[in-house]
């Protein structure tokens, strides 16, 4: 993962809340968030948290996610907390 490039990220993102998160990835954007668009349950959000947690071997800070809210924002949060791990 030395090279992770950031539509890499994007792309397991969006999948992970298709499958965890049980969401219908089709309408959202990079805009679209946490609280108003993807109203994702807590547990929802915990396995989702989880499963990106795994795959990247990263430890994420929840609350730091729940306050970038905006998916663009919680992508660069991911994608620069797995390119500090496998770099």
């Amino acid at each position: 993962m030395g090279g992770l490039e950031r539509e890499e990220v994007r792309a397991v993102l969006w999948s992970m809340l298709r499958e965890a998160g049980r969401i219908e990835t089709d309408a959202l954007t990079e805009a679209s968030t946490i609280e108003d668009d993807l109203k994702i349950e807590s547990i929802r959000f915990v396995e989702l948290q989880v499963a990106i947690e795994e795959h990247y071997d990263i430890q994420l800070d929840p609350i730091t996610i729940i306050e970038l809210n905006e998916l663009g924002k919680v992508l660069d949060y991911v994608w620069s907390q797995a390119k500090q791990r496998w770099s």
